[in-house]
């Protein structure tokens, strides 16, 4: 599983703080991972901590292997973790996507999602981050 993991943290430290993992599998083989928790979150690239309220859960980690991209596995994933969040008694899911990845966002908004916040962030530098929010109009919940 660990080359599906991306990020800085193990799946064993995820686990341990009640971050739960979806793995998918195709023809006997791991080709799929997506994470979520209800617990707080520090968004490492962007230096920023979010303490999520116990309706909400975060997104994150969505990867699959480029053999299989375009197969609705990604799709799978996601629904997958929405129905979870919802029998845990969520009732906000968030997350990012990176403004470039098109495809992430199409699925995003095919399975009800929609730009609520855009994260803006900079580097001086190359070295000091900043971390600026900007505040999309729009209401509702995913």
């Amino acid at each position: 599983m660990a080359p599906l993991i991306l990020g800085r943290e193990p799946a064993e430290r995820r686990w341990a703080r009640g971050d739960v993992g979806l793995i998918a599998e195709l023809e006997g083989r791991l080709v799929g991972c997506y994470w979520f928790t209800g617990g707080p979150i520090r968004l490492g690239y962007y230096h920023l901590s979010v303490a999520l309220r116990p309706h909400e859960r975060y997104g994150y980690g969505l990867y699959l292997l480029p053999q299989v991209r375009g197969r609705g596995v990604a799709t799978a994933l996601v629904r997958a973790a929405l129905t979870e969040a919802r029998r845990e008694g969520a009732t906000v899911y968030f997350g990012h996507v990176d403004g470039w990845n098109r495809t992430a966002q199409k699925l995003h908004v095919a399975l009800g999602g929609f730009a609520r916040d855009e994260l803006l962030g900079i580097v001086l530098l190359d070295r000091f981050p900043i971390t600026l929010w900007r505040r999309r109009r729009g209401k509702g919940n995913v």
